[in-house]
């Protein structure tokens, strides 16, 4: 029996009262539905990926968001349960460079930096200065004390290095946010900063990346990677922030 990746991807869901059953777009049932559904997907995509129909799921990936094309960028990203497909198609397409702290293997190392030593950092500047673009994750939580932001209720530290990096190379911060939708991986955007805009309190900027992210979470709860939600530090209280006048340093 022949099937499509397509068919693959997105299986049909039997036409039963199971599935029909409190299936309410803002209920509980809908949400882990949807959660279960992209798990499946990217298990399947994993093994796709260590197959010859690699490149039919590289394809996968849709992207239409206007980048700027006489400068570099910083694109912030958050954590996703398609990294390791966004990764190949990354080194695919010679997208960019991907600032992660993970150990990947030789093949995918081409495009990351880690940004925890000055080499890192200024092989990054250099690449945004030569109109490169970079990949980071914004919602890497701490416990330090000089960017508290709001998020689901509770009170995060979030790195500023991606603002850092930005206001050095004089460049736009872009946000998107992967979503499966209708068996693509589509790339949504979000707020973006230009150069100018940048002198602005970090807080203010990345409260408004974290708005961002919780919309979408909220909409859809399937786009966050759940191992990283369960590993989110303890929350400290915002009553005190610190100044962010720090020197460049990795989140």
């Amino acid at each position: 029996m022949s099937f499509s990746l397509s068919q693959l991807v997105c299986p049909q869901r039997p036409k039963t009262q199971f599935w029909t059953l409190g299936y309410d777009k803002n209920g509980v049932f809908y949400n882990l539905q949807n959660i279960w559904y992209a798990h499946f997907v990217r298990k399947v995509i994993s093994v796709l990926l260590r197959t010859p129909f690699k490149l039919s799921a590289i394809n996968l990936v849709c992207s239409n968001i206007q980048l700027p094309t006489n400068v570099g960028c910083v694109i912030a990203i958050c954590h996703t349960p398609w990294k390791r497909l966004l990764v190949e198609w990354s080194l695919h397409h010679d997208f960019g460079l991907i600032i992660a702290g993970e150990k990947w293997n030789a093949k995918s190392r081409q495009i990351q930096r880690q940004g925890k030593t000055y080499h890192d950092l200024k092989s990054i500047l250099t690449h945004l200065k030569q109109k490169g673009r970079v990949i980071i994750a914004f919602d890497r939580y701490s416990n330090y004390n000089d960017c508290k932001v709001d998020f689901l209720g509770e009170c995060l530290n979030l790195p500023v290095l991606p603002i850092r990096l930005a206001k050095m190379a004089q460049v736009p911060i872009i946000t998107v946010i992967p979503v499966l939708s209708n068996g693509l991986i589509k790339i949504i955007p979000g707020p973006r900063f230009e150069p100018d805009n940048l002198d602005a309190d970090p807080r203010i900027i990345m409260q408004k990346l974290s708005t961002f992210l919780e919309n979408e979470i909220k909409n859809n709860p399937e786009i966050w990677t759940t191992s990283f939600c369960e590993s989110i530090l303890k929350p400290v209280p915002c009553a005190h922030h610190t100044s962010t006048e720090n020197t460049l340093q990795p989140a």
